[in-house]
């Protein structure tokens, strides 16, 4: 009764023409954000090899890596589409979920014993904080590195979007960022307190990005395979640094020039459509396409589940 109590009030700063502003933006970007999501902001956060034990529970890295990435692409669609949000709505439903899965992962992790207090409280408020900064501003963050550019209403729309997300996961109003400032405050006081990478950092960021070349048929997709992991692995190097690159175990290539070069091109083009009228709805109408059409692809390439539901075998 407790949980339904909290996430049936809404709260009195909700503004629902920014909840609308966030997701639309977050549209108009289209294939752009399953990038810096997947590459820099799940990247990062296997940086945190506390933060990121949970996941090492898990015994099984590489099927882990694509379930995880089927699922966060799923519960991402689902709570940036326009009007998701409300009650009922899948959106709405899969913030619920993913809290209710998180307490489930939490008491059997508890209960095993085999859980170290030395990494902090597993799936803690601080950490659950740190994966709503993911979504919102490393989001924005990464997608302005690639040339993308936001007003600032869009930028705090995005924040307010994830923030009234946040609530929905459980994390305490309390340490909500309000706003960009906020948020950015949070990303410095959470880069300085993450802890130290390890070997489970490592084998984390090798099997995430090798979900790039797995279930693949044929010499031609074979190849599309090996180009998008250098792409991939590239994008984490320029955004991320090197030295995280070598932490995470992915290979020096040239591919991290790609980005930085391609970026001048990419705000031309954002100064055109910020100079055409109709210009957001169609990146809109393309980028829902682009999701539609794509996900389908990637669940069945990735042969991964979307239920939400924890894995039954945490350990290895």
């Amino acid at each position: 009764m407790d949980l339904f109590r909290q996430v049936d009030h809404e709260p009195i700063w909700l503004d629902r023409d920014l909840l609308r502003l966030g997701c639309e933006v977050s549209y108009r970007v289209g294939l752009s954000g399953e990038l810096v999501l997947r590459n820099m902001s799940l990247m990062g956060g296997y940086l945190a090899g506390a933060a990121a034990k949970p996941l090492v529970f898990t015994g099984q890295l590489d099927r882990m890596a694509n379930r995880r990435l089927v699922e966060t692409g799923k519960f991402w669609m689902d709570v940036t589409t326009p009007g998701g949000l409300e009650r009922d709505q899948e959106g709405f439903k899969s913030a619920v979920r993913v809290r209710m899965m998180h307490a489930q992962v939490r008491a059997m992790l508890l209960k095993s014993e085999k859980w170290d207090m030395r990494w902090g409280y597993p799936l803690n408020q601080w950490g659950s904080m740190g994966t709503i900064l993911e979504f919102s501003v490393i989001f924005l963050t990464g997608l302005r590195a690639m040339g993308y550019l936001f007003t600032r209403r869009e930028r705090e729309a995005v924040v307010h979007l994830w923030r009234y997300v946040g609530y929905l996961m459980g994390v305490e109003e309390r340490i909500l960022p309000t706003n960009e400032q906020d948020s950015m405050r949070a990303l410095y006081h959470l880069i300085a307190t993450i802890g130290d990478s390890d070997e489970d950092s490592r084998r984390l960021g090798e099997a995430l990005a090798n979900a790039s070349l797995q279930n693949r048929d044929g010499w031609l997709s074979k190849q599309a395979g090996k180009l998008e992991y250098t792409l991939r692995a590239g994008f984490t190097r320029y955004i991320l640094g090197d030295e995280a690159g070598d932490t995470l175990g992915l290979p020096r290539t040239s591919a991290k020039y790609f980005w930085p070069a391609q970026a001048p091109l990419r705000a031309g083009l954002e100064l055109a459509r910020m100079a055409t009228p109709g210009a957001n709805k169609a990146l809109m109408w393309l980028g829902e396409k682009a999701r539609k059409e794509q996900f389908p692809k990637q669940v069945k390439q990735l042969k991964a589940d979307t239920t939400f539901t924890p894995v039954k075998k945490l350990f290895r």
